[in-house]
């Protein structure tokens, strides 16, 4: 719906900023949640530049080209430019565990990985763990979507800051830390601090402990979790919104003409 509101919009405000030999426009559209490309897989689009032509209270349109558009929802972006700005956009993209986002290219040694599309998110050089509990839970993160639709759990800790990432198997004599299988990994947003997710496996259930680098945050522990309750439990810990924002960087303003230049 909010598609075919968007095209109707266009269409009202792109004749006003066409050429006027030209017949026909092209438009991209990010307001989705997802979108797929010819392949069937993912679409994300590179940071562009445009003019801002049109703001209303749902869509911003970005004039990209001579008969080119952008529109995209106004709730997605981090700040409302003003009309007749001249704008990077930079859509919300997930990124691999190097920080680098999926449209780039991925450097191997030796070599460039160019990647057409992308329909399942691979284990970016996670550790691999011994314990089967925790492979389990490592491709649950792969896999499972959070929430919000547009990223997995594992992107969505990796837009927390994700770092330093250990397993402990309670089997190995050297894990004394923990009573059962255990994942712990270093986060910075929305403040640093470490999480642990525990299994156990007589229960089959998860534990969650976030433990903030604060003193004056008590640590959180969140008890007998199922699987399909981490997408939200983990949302409702790291994912206030702010970081799935599209972001406007203000390249130039619209120059004000003054009342002696009129």
């Amino acid at each position: 719906m909010n598609k075919e509101l968007a095209s109707q919009t266009l269409r009202t405000v792109a004749t006003k900023h066409m050429p006027k030999n030209a017949r026909q426009f092209t438009w991209l559209y990010t307001g989705d949640k997802k979108r797929s490309n010819i392949l069937g897989g993912r679409a994300f689009s590179k940071p562009v530049k445009g003019k801002v032509i049109h703001i209303d209270d749902q869509f911003m349109i970005l004039k990209t080209q001579r008969t080119h558009f952008l529109v995209t929802l106004k709730s997605l972006l981090d700040i409302e430019p003003a009309v007749g700005d001249n704008v990077l956009y930079t859509e919300y993209t997930p990124r691999r565990m190097d920080g680098s986002y999926l449209y780039d290219f991925e450097q191997i040694p030796g070599s460039t990985t160019i990647i057409l599309t992308v329909s399942r998110l691979s284990n970016w050089n996670l550790p691999k763990p011994d314990n089967p509990f925790l492979q389990q839970l490592v491709d649950q993160l792969v896999n499972m979507e959070a929430e919000d639709g547009k990223r997995t759990l594992l992107q969505l800790l990796i837009d927390a800051g994700a770092s330093d990432w250990k397993f402990y198997d309670e089997l190995k004599l050297e894990n004394n830390k923990f009573p059962w299988p255990a994942l712990e990994v270093s986060l910075t947003y929305p403040e640093p601090g470490r999480l642990q997710i525990l299994y156990d496996q007589g229960i089959d259930y998860y534990q969650i402990n976030w433990i903030s680098a604060s003193k004056s945050h008590a640590p959180e522990l969140i008890e007998d979790v199922s699987f399909d309750d981490l997408p939200r439990l983990l949302g409702k810990l790291f994912d206030d919104g702010r970081t799935l924002k599209d972001k406007i960087t203000i390249l130039s303003r619209e120059k004000v003409k003054k009342l002696a230049d009129m």
